[in-house]
């Protein structure tokens, strides 16, 4: 149970370190993705103590994170057909690449 929530834990703050240390927005993705993980890991315990409330966390978590991949993974596909990049940096000094 307290090894569910430290992985958990340690998948979270691995997440939160890929936001920070990442400027391609795939990367963003994948981290944020990480994060949801270590959220669905550290929810272990609930579901088998009251299994109702976890089940509806579980089915909560797992829709929000289908839904934020759609919505993303739309937005990435967007900027990289206009700039024909991924890297923030290159979006927000405004420079095209020839």
């Amino acid at each position: 149970m307290i090894a569910a929530i430290a992985v958990g834990l340690v998948l979270i703050a691995v997440g939160l370190y890929g936001l920070a240390a990442s400027r391609n927005m795939v990367r963003l993705l994948i981290a944020i993705e990480v994060v949801v993980v270590g959220a669905l890991a550290a929810l272990a315990p609930v579901l088998s103590a009251a299994p109702s409330v976890g089940l509806w966390a579980l089915v909560l978590l797992i829709s929000m994170a289908a839904g934020e991949v759609a919505i993303i993974g739309a937005v990435i596909y967007r900027a990289y057909a206009t700039a024909k990049t991924t890297d923030l940096e290159e979006f927000r000094s405004g420079r095209d690449r020839p």
